[in-house]
């Protein structure tokens, strides 16, 4: 699959933006089977690879189902699963800093994701001037980065 600009994108990425849309039509209560959805790369990236983008697109996906705005001020990172369980993700460190010095001030990263024996990362966040909120589901995401309260 290629996209705009000539990203390559994974078939984990494939897969994901699956999931993404299974869970975005089973949280919204509709089929989806009538839906045409189009994802643009904004990648700077010659691959896009991984899921971790997927629940941000599921999020988004909803939003526009439900006629509400994003914000765009609060990045999100997660593994989609289809029943709208926002799972893990690798390099979650990197992926909070790299918010941070984008002048984000908040991101929304998988629960239980950032307590590990590996680091402090209230520290982290205090150092990178970032606000950690944690979210398990896709609802919790979509009511954390839409502008609309339902």
């Amino acid at each position: 699959m290629s996209l705009d600009g000539g990203s390559i994108v994974s078939e984990d990425g494939k897969e994901g933006v699956k999931q993404a849309v299974a869970a975005a039509t089973r949280t919204v209560g509709e089929d989806g089977r009538d839906w045409v959805v189009t994802i643009k790369n904004g990648s700077y990236n010659a691959l896009t690879e991984g899921m971790s983008a997927d629940s941000a697109i599921a999020a988004g996906i909803m939003a526009a189902c439900r006629g509400a705005g994003g914000r765009s001020a609060v990045p999100l990172t997660g593994t989609i699963m289809p029943n709208g369980q926002i799972e893990s993700v690798g390099a979650i460190l990197i992926k909070i800093e790299a918010a941070a010095h984008a002048q984000f001030t908040t991101i929304s990263v998988p629960r239980g994701q950032p307590d590990t024996a590996d680091w402090d990362l209230s520290q982290r966040a205090t150092r990178w001037n970032i606000n950690i909120i944690e979210v398990a589901t896709l609802e919790e995401a979509y009511q954390l980065m839409s502008t609309s309260g339902r």
